[in-house]
């Protein structure tokens, strides 16, 4: 029978912040005290202060707390089912989800198969059968999915407010870039974005228009696409519907005229197709 293992279960939304960023805007720092470094460090040396033998498996996640499809969390909940598990560690709660459900049901999975948890931030053991931990896991888990949704409330606030005033906000476009409280345009990147749309008038469908620009992008004669390394026909749509390049937000200097906008849209309503119908 193989020895049961002990999980160190680690969590972060961001990716680490560089140096530059952090000088741009030092409220980041604070990503760096619970990087995924920082809480490998503070867990393999508390997992060998409580005198625990054996190795220590590490299962890290780069997503939110939020999101229900975590790699690594769902690994965590497969191996406890699988009765693999003995023991796992968390940083907190808010390291493990940003839901209460979830923090439950994770709590309620390792109490059904004999797993002990462990928090960094409650220096021990979680006792399900203890009503005092069960009070104080729940009541941490609807506290960190509060001040979840206050930030996300306070983000979107923020962007409202900005958009009122006529300020920039979010990250830039394909084709544009942010200068002080503008966006400018970038001329390599709107000449491809001019390219999109001359060749859908021009006749050419979506795969045939990546084809082209991954073509131009390989020969270095145009960028390729903003956060990928190669351009894919859902980037073109992307670009081919978005009412941005026309000037229709006043934070946008316009890429195409209003005419070139509307026939494209036409063409693409042509090239939808036709929905499917179930024979009842």
């Amino acid at each position: 029978m193989e020895a049961l293992m002990d999980i160190a279960y680690l969590r972060v939304s961001t990716p680490q912040p560089d140096e530059e960023k952090i000088k741009r805007n030092p409220k980041r720092r604070w990503q760096q005290e619970e990087s995924l470094p920082k809480q490998r460090e503070m867990l393999t040396e508390w997992y060998a202060r409580l005198g625990h033998e054996g190795e220590l498996v590490l299962i890290e996640d780069d997503a939110s707390g939020s999101r229900d499809d975590r790699a690594g969390f769902n690994r965590i909940l497969h191996l406890v089912q699988q009765n693999q598990v003995r023991r796992i560690y968390i940083w907190d709660t808010h390291r493990a989800a940003r839901k209460s459900v979830v923090i439950q049901r994770l709590m309620w999975h390792c109490w059904q198969h004999g797993v002990t948890i462990y928090l960094k931030s409650m220096e021990g053991a979680v006792d399900w059968n203890n009503p005092q931990h069960r009070m104080m896991v729940q009541v941490k888990g609807i506290t960190d999915e509060y001040f979840l949704g206050m930030r996300s409330q306070m983000v979107r606030d923020g962007y409202r407010y900005r958009k009122s005033k006529g300020l920039v906000c979010g990250h830039p476009y394909y084709g544009y870039k942010r200068v002080d409280e503008k966006h400018v345009i970038v001329p390599d990147r709107v000449e491809a974005v001019r390219l999109l749309f001359s060749a859908l008038i021009a006749g050419k469908g979506g795969a045939s228009i990546t084809r082209l620009l991954e073509a131009k992008r390989q020969e270095g004669i145009l960028p390729g696409p903003q956060h990928a390394s190669r351009w894919k026909v859902q980037a073109v749509l992307d670009i081919l519907r978005n009412p941005i390049y026309m000037g229709s937000n006043l934070n946008y200097p316009a890429v195409v005229d209003a005419e070139m906008f509307k026939k494209a849209q036409e063409i693409l309503d042509r090239k939808k197709p036709p929905c499917r119908r179930t024979k009842t």
